[in-house]
């Protein structure tokens, strides 16, 4: 089933159909998160018959024996399966070239991670479609920085938290440093967390990433759809390792090199240089001189910065 999701390095593929003269209509866009749910999530739990009440201990014990009895199943499953497993791959959303770039930020900060672009001048041959990340929008902001404002690259980290403005569904909170008031931050997990509980709270609040801290509650690592990229029958057999020792065998890296951290006082720039030379999509933020995470900074955090002043991103297109 894994097909070019299985390489290692592929986060998304579209899925087409041909017609009947040969030509390809695309259907959706399915990333390693629908695979993830095609392959473990949904037949896993359906077949356990676990509830957002269950302990973990029951989860653990339950997964151990579904995976020796059930993990052929992974072979078996197809592409179609996995499609609509997400919201974001239940529609297939797509851009022409000639649109503005201001149409892909209302989309990639709207719960959309990537978009199929087309030029309909080359339908037909190999060039007539790509798909477009919000780490390709980033990094063309980014590069383009000298003919935007610079105030937009002057906002601090903090401010961008605030701006984001988006509902987080569980009862984890934070403390605000500047009001002293707690408010909802990003999940995060003990170290020794089994990677099917990380997984199985990434998918039931609908988030693609949880932050992982120590037990004196600093950043160690997170793990996020990225860390399931090749994801075969080998990662499934380790699914129930803990999640810091499932990112370092299955990948071979450093999980805290996967989690960069920035503060309140970093400015935007700062934060997409951070990512862009890191190849991540989000940023901790922890106090100066702490790794305990107080928020988190996203792609689309980052996008909205430039949303909203239209008439500066129709600076760049000219």
């Amino acid at each position: 089933m894994t097909y070019g999701l299985g390489d290692g390095y592929t986060a998304a593929l579209p899925v087409y159909r041909l017609t009947e003269s040969g030509h390809k209509s695309f259907q959706t866009i399915i990333s390693v998160i629908d695979l993830l749910h095609a392959t473990l999530l949904g037949p896993a739990f359906d077949d356990l018959g676990l509830s957002q009440e269950s302990s973990n201990t029951d989860l653990e014990k339950q997964l151990s024996t579904w995976m020796d009895k059930h993990v052929d199943m992974f072979k078996n499953i197809t592409v179609k399966d996995a499609m609509g497993c997400t919201p974001e791959s239940k529609a297939l959303i797509t851009v022409q070239t000639t649109e503005p770039l201001s149409r892909l930020l209302d989309i990639m900060t709207s719960n959309v991670h990537r978009v199929l672009v087309y030029d309909k001048d080359h339908e037909g041959d190999e060039n007539w479609y790509t798909i477009v990340s919000q780490t390709d929008v980033v990094w063309y902001l980014h590069i383009n920085r000298n003919k935007l404002p610079s105030s937009i690259f002057e906002t601090k980290a903090s401010d961008i938290m605030q701006s984001a403005e988006k509902p987080i569904p569980h009862p984890y909170l934070m403390y605000d440093l500047d009001t002293g008031a707690s408010k909802a931050c990003p999940i995060s997990l003990m170290e020794n967390t089994p990677t099917a509980m990380a997984v199985r709270l990434m998918a039931l609040f609908n988030t693609s990433c949880v932050g992982i801290v120590d037990e004196q509650g600093e950043l160690a690592g997170n793990l996020s759809g990225a860390d399931f990229r090749g994801f075969n029958e080998q990662a499934i057999r380790k699914i129930l390792d803990p999640v810091l020792q499932y990112i370092h065998e299955v990948h071979n890296v450093d999980p805290a090199e996967r989690s960069p951290t920035c503060e309140p006082e970093n400015n935007l720039e700062e934060c997409m240089q951070a990512v862009l030379s890191k190849g991540v999509h989000r940023l901790w933020v922890c106090p100066p001189g702490d790794k305990m995470p107080i928020g988190l900074i996203t792609l689309s955090d980052m996008l909205v910065m430039f949303k909203n002043p239209v008439a500066s991103v129709a600076s760049v297109e000219e």
